[in-house]
């Protein structure tokens, strides 16, 4: 197999916010629980414990943002693509992405991989300008979509356009 394509530092980029996301989630779900036992006794808050609906509404609360900021970031890290590898002799496609906890490597046909979607991924917000482009790649029989950061190395230009056109031949 010939490497096409990989995301160079990004890769560490995207796993470190996977890790993250996990130590987040943790510190979300334990600031929830701190916050069912104590919310309402602080004098800032009244001083009274409040009421079981409310502290569990609060516990619930922070746990959900933690755990879902660790589930967003889990799905997002296996959609992501760390390499891309084109075997021209036994038309197939490897990919490998971030995801789970040491990546996933899939093997493919060709003819399973559909033609590549360019997001320019500009964004302007009035004080900065975001320019961060990628592919969304679909392959057949995978029920997620894989995205290609733009911006990482494409080793060769030729193959890597053949994996992004596959769907069009």
């Amino acid at each position: 197999m010939t490497l096409v394509y990989k995301a160079g530092s990004r890769v560490w980029r995207v796993r470190g916010l996977l890790w993250l996301s996990l130590v987040v989630a943790v510190w979300f779900v334990l600031w929830g629980l701190d916050l069912y036992r104590t919310y309402g006794l602080r004098p800032a808050d009244g001083g009274v414990l409040a009421p079981e609906g409310v502290r569990r509404a609060w516990a619930f609360g922070m746990g959900g943002l933690g755990v879902a900021f660790a589930v967003g970031m889990w799905v997002y890290a296996r959609a992501y693509v760390a390499a891309l590898w084109l075997d021209q002799a036994g038309d197939r496609v490897a990919i490998q992405t971030v995801g789970g906890w040491w990546g996933t490597r899939i093997v493919v046909s060709r003819r399973q991989v559909r033609a590549a979607v360019h997001h320019d991924g500009q964004i302007y917000t009035g004080r900065q300008s975001v320019r961060a482009p990628w592919y969304t790649l679909r392959v057949d029989g995978q029920k997620r979509r894989f995205i290609v950061d733009a911006q990482g190395t494409t080793v060769d230009k030729a193959l890597f356009q053949q994996v992004l056109s596959a769907g069009r031949r």
